[in-house]
């Protein structure tokens, strides 16, 4: 009877796994962590790299005694199309998605699912902490007091972090990107009428470590114009505070690194924004903190 109360229904965990160097380097650690038999493990193995096949196979044995697992292979080469692979061959009540070369708290994501499901909530996201390659210093990120979640959310979006009944994920898809294709399936959930709730702890460990790491990469930097360009539209019929929030944030990331013409293209559709929204836009000072990103 306690493990009952204490477990949540089947959870689905969609894992795309690439072949970039670190990518099944976390791993071992938290499938050998802790109880997952509640957990049905998805690896998306979205890679020619026969080492990563090896890896995963390895991995499938030790955890098939506990856990169910599942290796699928992908040739669709972005998260996004492998991530659609995993959703339609999930068969829990709640999905997680979670990267490779991160460290996901199975157990505490267990218990925001069983919390969640007290508060008849649809989605909901916890608190994670950031692990720096440069400092190793570890930085939580929670919702701050008096915040709106859906604030908090389109600052730091996340989607590893968030657990989704599996029902509001129903006929919606991953664009096929490599570049924000979770925020656009983040938007396309939380613009439905679901009940939306927070848990205070930390669910996820976030390895901020270039290494493989798609924003970081150049050859798919321009996908980031693909989901700007969706959040435009997406402002343009709701103008709401969250969506301008994210198209400031993805238009800073897309000014870091893209081309100066591409830079400037993207630094004009953004001041026609502010201009032709003056009573909608409040917070303008957004605009130069996509300016000084020139820099």
């Amino acid at each position: 009877m306690q493990q009952q109360k204490d477990k949540p229904k089947l959870i689905s965990a969609i894992v795309p796994v690439a072949g970039f160097p670190n990518g099944t380097t976390q791993i071992d650690s938290w499938t050998k962590a802790g109880d997952l038999s509640n957990f049905e493990i998805i690896f998306v193995n979205d890679s020619d790299d026969a080492t990563v096949e090896k890896k995963l196979q390895e991995i499938a044995t030790y955890m098939s005694a506990n856990s169910k697992v599942k290796i699928l292979k992908s040739n669709h080469r972005n998260p996004g199309g492998a991530r659609n692979l995993g959703l339609s061959n999930a068969n829990g009540s709640w999905f997680v998605f979670w990267d490779c070369d991160d460290i996901p708290d199975p157990l505490k994501v267990r218990q925001m699912i069983f919390q969640a499901e007290k508060e008849k909530s649809s989605v909901m996201f916890g608190a994670y902490r950031i692990r720096s390659s440069s400092s190793q210093n570890l930085t939580v990120k929670r919702v701050n007091e008096g915040q709106n979640p859906l604030d908090s959310v389109a600052i730091n979006p996340g989607l590893w972090r968030f657990a989704f009944k599996a029902e509001t994920t129903t006929k919606i898809i991953f664009p096929e990107l490599s570049m924000a294709e979770d925020q656009i399936f983040l938007a396309k959930i939380l613009t439905k009428p679901i009940k939306l709730s927070y848990f205070d702890e930390v669910v996820y460990e976030y390895w901020d470590y270039p290494v493989g790491q798609l924003t970081k990469n150049q050859a798919k930097i321009h996908e980031l114009n693909v989901a700007i360009d969706y959040f435009y539209q997406k402002y343009e019929s709701a103008k709401c505070q969250q969506l301008l929030i994210v198209i400031v944030r993805l238009t800073a990331t897309a000014i870091k690194r893209l081309k100066i013409l591409s830079k400037l293209v993207l630094l004009a559709k953004f001041l026609r924004l502010i201009i032709s929204h003056p009573g909608q836009i409040k917070n303008v000072f957004l605009a130069f903190s996509v300016i000084r990103e020139l820099k």
